[in-house]
């Protein structure tokens, strides 16, 4: 679970810092990733699987991509 924390607060980082202002205020952006990891250590906190940080990490890349989460046409 530590690498896995050590990550998402890298990855926080570099996500915040690569959003541009014009997109989402850096406020929003933060408050976004953090809802999202909130599931994570909500989850490890109260004795539930966690969502897959695999499936976490693809929702974001779609949602940054700007695709849809339904299946390609």
């Amino acid at each position: 679970m530590l690498p896995l924390a050590a990550g998402l607060l890298i990855f926080r980082g570099v996500y915040l810092n690569s959003v541009p202002a014009s997109v989402l205020p850096a406020d929003a952006a933060a408050a976004l990733f953090d809802t999202f990891v909130r599931f994570i250590k909500e989850g490890r906190k109260e004795g539930r699987k966690p969502i897959a940080p695999d499936r976490l990490a693809r929702l974001f890349r779609r949602l940054i991509a700007g695709a849809g989460l339904g299946s390609p046409a």
